[in-house]
C-alpha cells in the first residue's frame, strides 16, 4: 500500500507540472524524496523523482540545481543513459564542457543513441581543448554517413573552424549529398575547397548552385581563384 502511496504523490506532482506549476510541483516531489530517504529499497523511484526534478529545473534555467538533482538522481541509479545525456546538455550550457563530455560519454557507453549524444561530445571535446577527441569522434559520426543535414553541417561547421579542412569536406559533401538544393553545404563545400586551394573542385561545386544562390556569393569567391587555375574552366553566371 506504501508503494502505490508512493507512486500517487508522484502523479500527482505530475500533473501539477503539466498544468505548469513547476514551483508546486517541485514541492511535493521534494516532500516525496524526503518519504523515500526513510523508505528502504526506493532508490530506484528516488532516481526517478531526483530526474524529473532536475527536468523542471532545466525548463525553467536553473541549471546548477538541476545538475546537483541529476548528479544525485545518478547516485541512486548509475545506469541511466538519458540522465546522463541530459546532465551533459546542462554542463554544457553552464559552461562546463568537460564535465559535460564525461556525462555524454556515459550516456553513449550506456546504449543512449550515438549520433544524437555524439553531436554534443563532438563540441564538447572541442570545447575543453580535447581536439584529438573531437576529431576522432566527428571522423567517426562522419562514417557512419547519417541522413540528417543539419548533424553533418554543424560537424563540418565545427571542424572548418577547428582549420581541419581535410575531415570538414567529408562532412559537407554529406551534407550536401542529402540535400543538394540547400544552400549552406554547397557553399561551405565549395569554400572549404578554396581554402585548401583545391580550385578545380571549388569550380566544379561552384559551376552547379542550388535553386537561389546568390551570384555575388559565386562571382566572389570565383574572383579569389589565381587565374591560371581557372584557365580551363569557364563558368556561366547568371
Amino acid at each position: 500500500m506504501q508503494d502505490i502511496t508512493m507512486t500517487d504523490k508522484l502523479s500527482e506532482a505530475r500533473a501539477l507540472r503539466d498544468a505548469g506549476n513547476a514551483s508546486l510541483a517541485l514541492q511535493r516531489m521534494a516532500d516525496l524524496q524526503v518519504l523515500l530517504e526513510q523508505t528502504p529499497n526506493t532508490s530506484s523511484l528516488q532516481a526517478q523523482v531526483l530526474h524529473e526534478m532536475g527536468q523542471i529545473y532545466t525548463a525553467t534555467h536553473n541549471l546548477p540545481d538541476a545538475a546537483s538533482l541529476l548528479e544525485k538522481s545518478l547516485r541512486q541509479d548509475p545506469a541511466q543513459p538519458l540522465v546522463h545525456y541530459e546532465a551533459g546538455l546542462v554542463y554544457r550550457d553552464m559552461g562546463q564542457p568537460r564535465k559535460a563530455a564525461e556525462h555524454l560519454e556515459a550516456a553513449i557507453a550506456g546504449g543512449f543513441p550515438s549520433l544524437a549524444a555524439g553531436v554534443h561530445l563532438t563540441a564538447a571535446y572541442f570545447a575543453s581543448r580535447q581536439s584529438a577527441a573531437g576529431l576522432a569522434r566527428a571522423k567517426l559520426i562522419i562514417a557512419a554517413q547519417p541522413k540528417s543535414t543539419d548533424t553533418t553541417l554543424r560537424l563540418g561547421r565545427m571542424l572548418f573552424d577547428r582549420l581541419y579542412y581535410t575531415s570538414a569536406i567529408d562532412a559537407f559533401k554529406l551534407a550536401h549529398r542529402n540535400a543538394p538544393e540547400a544552400l549552406d553545404p554547397w557553399f561551405y563545400l565549395a569554400l572549404t575547397h578554396f581554402v585548401l586551394k583545391q580550385y578545380p573542385d571549388t569550380i566544379r561545386v561552384l559551376s552547379a548552385p542550388p535553386h537561389g544562390a546568390a551570384g555575388a556569393e559565386t562571382a566572389n569567391l570565383l574572383a579569389a581563384i589565381p587565374p591560371l587555375a581557372t584557365r580551363a574552366h569557364t563558368i556561366a553566371l547568371e
